[in-house]
């Protein structure tokens, strides 16, 4: 008996020590977990917390264009989170204007490195650079060649903005004109068995020419000619006063392109041959010799306000709080600015569909939200809204533009700042603002429509897939891309088309207070240039994004307000924001960038085509583009 009792004994021993084993196992992971949670939240709040050391006395301010430049303010991605990402153009264009009035900064030196932008964008540019050179200061420019062995002559018009053009040696000088090519796949869908069947409205609403013949139609050849005619006119007119040359001395040195380093050099189409560290040598000329060179990238972190509500328990904060504004709070006056960019499409953007996968997307829904929020915000006076867009779906513009509408009603100024395009849906969002600025080479009007399917059913049969089918209604099958439409259906798609231009028409009428009779002549689906638009009175003035929020400010009776804020709405979200976002809403429901480089949709297709429930791809019905 005491054997046993002493055997139990022991084994209750050993029970008790497992017991404290894991007693003390688990009382330390907590520790180290709470220990581990301080630590993370006391880094996160430093980063987000940190402050750039203060801009020295002498600067000089360095910047590379290469690759594209976005349009719109980016958001931090999925594999970048906590770094800041690439500037966008208004960033670049307001600190080059900023850094002109800036009595520390001593001059401006650029390399030029295969930038690509549209000619929009290029104007821009030029503007603010030139807006830096008004203080006196220089600004310099290098490129290891204007074009190369392709055509630099959106490059070379950037150039001719500066300064001082440098080309190292070697380089080329390709300003050998404007083209613009357009492809036709008729024969090669005949060959596949594909049929696209597509209706328009509006003579000169061409983008279905591409689908249904092999050369351009006289409308849109008509429409082309004059558009890059005036696209090239406006970039000779520019090089000519940049270059002191007359216009056509540039033609003819366009004309006889390309030209070789010293045969630029002579012309004078540049004015140095050499590297960029001896341009930067110069741009040093009379400046102390330890003068620090710093990128555009930092002068805009180091010269940026901090912000009152940063760090990472504002940040909770302002995920806890209400978007909308305290009605006691006292505010300052600020301009709201909302950008919208891509194809239009209805809804939100947050559907896996919506969010692939190779182009900009600019969600109806989302455009609203960023309205409503403006418009709630008693401190906001005016709205200035970036649009860049090629199109999209009517009913999603009209969604937009009954935004603008709303704001208005409540006494809210709308202006749009036109960016590369806002053509056909992005006119149709853009007629009833109070103030249209457009850049003189913005493409834009396209009032027109088209819309239809493509026909698989002779591809199917070659490659040996047959389909059948029940139906009910005599209409059921008019989406159907197995089949023909018969013409019953096709006058049924051309009244929807009929209705959907005449809405637009009536719509740009009443809001650029046009006549019906002159609104539809100035229409037919013709794509006009800035400038074009403005002497048609689609645009009220010339310029950019600044000209636009200095309008802004004049129409809200700001201009003397000194304590004015320009606002993004929505409100751009603080890095530990945009990861609870992703750990609540997952990848497709958050507002983290998706890279649009992990997959590309063939030029033209993917505005064409959608992903039906049975993944058939079916074209979207109907389309504004």
């Amino acid at each position: 008996m005491t054997n046993l009792s002493f055997s139990r004994r022991k084994e209750d021993n050993k029970f008790g020590k497992i017991i404290k084993f894991f007693k003390r196992f688990f009382i330390l992971i907590g520790i180290s977990a709470t220990i581990s949670m301080v630590m993370f939240s006391f880094s996160i709040s430093k980063i987000m917390n940190y402050t750039p050391p203060a801009l020295e006395d002498q600067v000089i301010l360095a910047y590379k264009f290469k690759g594209g430049l976005s349009d719109t303010i980016q958001k931090p991605s999925l594999s970048n989170p906590l770094i800041s990402p690439s500037i966008s153009l208004y960033e670049v264009t307001d600190a080059l204007r900023k850094a002109g009035a800036d009595e520390r900064v001593k001059s401006l030196v650029v390399k030029l490195e295969n930038a690509t932008y549209d000619i929009a964008k290029y104007q821009e540019l030029r503007d603010a650079i030139k807006e830096f050179r008004k203080s006196g200061k220089k600004a310099y420019i290098y490129s290891d060649s204007f074009g190369g062995l392709s055509n630099g002559m959106g490059s070379y018009y950037l150039a001719t903005a500066f300064d001082q053009i440098w080309m190292q040696p070697v380089g080329m000088v390709s300003i050998t004109g404007i083209s613009a090519e357009i492809p036709f796949g008729k024969d090669l869908f005949k060959k596949i068995g594909v049929t696209p069947e597509i209706l328009h409205k509006g003579k000169y609403k061409s983008m279905p020419e591409s689908f249904m013949n092999t050369e351009m139609s006289a409308p849109h050849r008509e429409m082309m000619q004059a558009m890059v005619g005036d696209l090239y006119n406006q970039i000779t007119g520019d090089i000519a006063k940049d270059r002191n040359f007359n216009t056509a001395q540039v033609k003819e040195l366009v004309n006889n392109a390309p030209y070789l380093d010293r045969h630029a050099l002579k012309l004078k189409l540049v004015d140095n041959l050499g590297y960029f560290d001896e341009m930067l040598d110069v741009a040093k000329t009379g400046l102390d010799s330890e003068i620090k060179t710093v990128s555009l990238k930092s002068y805009i972190a180091r010269t940026k306000p901090k912000a009152k509500d940063s760090g990472l328990f504002a940040g909770i904060k302002n995920l806890m709080k209400s978007d909308k504004a305290d009605d006691d709070e006292e505010l300052a006056p600020k301009i709201a600015l909302i950008y919208g960019s891509g194809s239009i499409t209805p809804g939100d953007g947050k559907s896996s569909q919506s969010l692939a996968i190779g182009t900009d997307k600019m969600p109806a829904e989302k455009i609203v939200k960023a309205f409503n929020l403006a418009t709630k915000d008693k401190a906001v006076k005016t709205i200035v809204f970036r649009v860049n867009s090629p199109g999209g779906s009517p009913a999603a513009s009209e969604t937009i533009r009954r935004a603008i509408v709303k704001a208005q009603g409540k006494g809210i100024k709308v202006i749009i700042s036109m960016g590369g395009a806002a053509a056909s849906g992005g006119y149709w969002i853009s007629a009833n603002a109070d103030k249209i600025i457009a850049q003189p080479a913005t493409l834009t009007g396209s009032i027109g429509v088209f819309g239809g399917k493509i026909i698989f059913e002779e591809l199917w049969k070659k490659l040996g897939v047959s389909w059948d089918a029940v139906s009910i209604g005599e209409n059921a099958d008019m989406w159907s891309s197995n089949k023909l439409s018969s013409d019953k259906t096709k006058d049924k798609l051309q009244m929807v088309l009929n209705n959907t231009y005449d809405e637009f028409i009536k719509r740009v009428s009443e809001g650029r207070k046009i006549s019906l009779e002159r609104t539809e002549l100035i229409a037919q689906g013709r794509v006009w240039t800035g400038k074009q638009a403005k002497d048609l009175g689609l645009v009220d003035e010339l310029g950019g994004l600044h000209r636009a929020i200095e309008i802004a400010k004049i129409e809200s009776g700001l201009t003397e307000s000194k304590d004015l804020s320009i606002e993004e709405f929505p409100r751009k979200k603080t890095p530990i924001e945009l990861i609870i976002d992703l750990a609540v809403n997952g990848a497709y429901g958050s507002e983290f960038k998706i890279d649009a480089n992990l997959l590309k949709y063939v030029s033209g297709i993917n505005s064409l085509f959608s992903k039906s429930d049975n993944d058939v791809l079916k074209m979207d019905y109907m389309i504004i583009e």
